[in-house]
């Protein structure tokens, strides 16, 4: 009689075990696919746009002969304007200092090389500038723009870094094709420096750059004999090939981080990648309270 009595009082408390078991299950199952529901809708809502964008800004960032650029777009994503890449002209997050917390604390790699890479560029295009303005002190040292011009383009300083930096890829070109040319040689008439009579005064001028207007033919020979002084630099030339190639590793980088973010929006809107849950993402929080 006790063995029967035992026997049903372990029967029904395996059965109520039984029954609490299958609703906490059940319960843990519904909640668990309301959270894996809310961290896809996270990714969709709140990363997708960002990640895409992002994506973007760094895909659009190229070489502009030294300086790093980036191709500014609008809400639609349609190009309107280049411009130098820093917090300037460009706005790109800064993820250290808190930016896109949902991006950070999802994609903590990701972030990280951002922002190491979107310092290097800003240094270097810094770096760029301090050498425009080290070739125009150079330029005013042998040569007093103020008292021979009429009138001097203000871009004078990016116009000398330009005309050096298309010299500097000239070369490189004849070099790897392995040609002979008097371009190589210093120095060099480029044939690229002329005199324009407007009979109002006279240009100096470079392919698609007018550089300064003066009275005379006399001041105008002058600067263009400067002008072609500091092309044939060979000091120069050695700093501009370091800027271009220092650039040209920097743009394969920005393309590089483009590519692991198009690949992660991929995995994550067309391949149903589920985000994991990151205790320090503010969505995160709401989706597990």
């Amino acid at each position: 009689m006790n063995e029967f009595i035992t026997g049903s009082i372990v029967a029904i408390i395996s059965f109520i075990l039984g029954l609490f078991g299958n609703i906490w299950y059940a319960r843990y199952q519904e909640n668990r696919q309301r959270q894996i529901k809310g961290l896809k809708k996270h990714y969709y809502n709140d990363l997708n746009k960002f990640v895409k964008s992002l994506a973007e800004q760094f895909r659009g960032t190229y070489n502009d002969l030294g300086r790093i650029t980036t191709l500014i777009r609008d809400e639609k994503g349609e190009p309107l304007y280049s411009s130098a890449s820093d917090n300037t002209n460009v706005s790109w997050p800064y993820f250290k200092g808190g930016n896109a917390p949902e991006f950070t604390s999802h994609f903590a790699k990701q972030a990280e090389e951002c922002d190491k890479c979107i310092n290097e560029v800003i240094s270097h295009n810094e770096k760029l500038k301090e050498f425009e303005e080290e070739l125009s002190t150079l330029l005013n040292k042998k040569i007093n723009l103020q008292s021979i011009a009429k009138r001097f383009n203000s871009r004078i300083p990016q116009f000398l870094r330009e005309e050096l930096c298309e010299i500097v890829k000239e070369r490189k070109s004849i070099k790897e094709k392995g040609k002979r040319s008097s371009f190589l040689d210093r120095p060099a008439d480029w044939g690229i420096i002329k005199i324009i009579d407007t009979k109002g005064g006279f240009v100096v001028t470079t392919p698609d750059k007018s550089w300064i207007e003066t009275t005379s033919k006399a001041n105008a020979t002058n600067f263009g004999r400067v002008l072609s002084e500091i092309l044939n630099s060979e000091e120069l030339s050695v700093q501009m090939r370091k800027f271009f190639r220092e650039a040209t590793k920097l743009k394969a980088k920005a393309q590089n981080i483009a590519r692991q973010l198009n690949t992660i929006n991929r995995q994550y809107s067309e391949f149903g990648k589920t985000l994991k849950r990151k205790r320090k993402c503010p969505t995160c929080k709401l989706i597990f309270e």
